[in-house]
């Protein structure tokens, strides 16, 4: 079964629409969105927290987003080591390497700013959710953002 699923994935960022994916200039509007998309669950969970309906199609940007990386960066993330030339596998640790140091300060700043302005339940509730999805992206946006033209994860 997780061959299948290895196999379908190794097809999707192999395709011709991640072919055009691989350009610095498509991959950093993706992490904009990705970043803004997880603001917007955040404004939905502050707004409507209650409301299910309202937060699922809040997230749909978020999810789109997270697809649009993997297939920018040739699924580096999700598919087996086996599947990854030695480029690919060093461009991928050395992301996370990089976020979580950059994660450590992002929350520590995050949560320092969130004290200062006292914010009530729903509001905590949405920076927390906000910090949890954009961590969650971090090393794919690093390396999304990072990642030259001319050494792509091809």
């Amino acid at each position: 079964m997780m061959g299948n699923l290895q196999d379908r994935m190794f097809r999707q960022v192999n395709s011709a629409f991640a072919d055009r994916l691989q350009r610095r200039n498509r991959r950093r509007p993706i992490v904009v969105a990705t970043l803004l998309s997880a603001v917007l669950i955040g404004l939905a969970l502050n707004a409507g927290g209650d409301r299910i309906v309202f937060v699922a199609l809040a997230s749909l940007p978020y999810w789109l987003c997270m697809h649009l990386l993997n297939l920018s960066l040739r699924g580096i993330f999700e598919l087996s080591d086996e599947r990854l030339d030695e480029h690919q596998v060093a461009v991928r640790n050395n992301a996370y390497k990089t976020a979580y140091g950059f994660a450590l300060v992002f929350m520590v700043v995050l949560v320092t700013v969130a004290s200062v302005l006292d914010l009530d339940r729903p509001g905590t509730f949405a920076v927390a959710a906000f910090a949890f999805l954009t961590c969650a992206l971090a090393p794919r946006m690093i390396a999304a953002w990072s990642l030259e033209d001319n050494h792509d994860v091809d």
